[in-house]
């Protein structure tokens, strides 16, 4: 895929004129593509979600910044599980 149509495909499909969140940008081929932008709509932030990649890709802190925000902005309850290998761990509420 050419860099152009990956970043018409990710900005048609995560830009929302809701409030959103923004998570980030996409990556193609190892490059952060800053024209890429990843939004996700805040009525989407009360259900469930799963955050997935290899180690050191940032889970962790998408997880903790991204939400985290969006917790102290907009105060809504959350609960947060994180999995590290065997390790299961539960966040606290703030």
């Amino acid at each position: 895929m050419s860099r152009e149509k990956f970043i018409a495909a990710i900005n048609k499909s995560y830009t929302t004129s809701l409030p959103s969140i923004y998570l980030g940008a996409g990556i193609l081929d190892g490059e952060i593509l800053a024209d890429a932008k990843v939004h996700l709509p805040l009525r989407m932030m009360n259900r469930h979600g799963l955050i997935t990649g290899a180690t050191g890709s940032g889970k962790t802190r998408t997880q903790s910044g991204s939400i985290g925000r969006y917790h102290a902005l907009f105060w809504r309850p959350r609960n947060l599980a994180v999995f590290k290998g065997t390790e299961l761990r539960k966040a606290q509420p703030v």
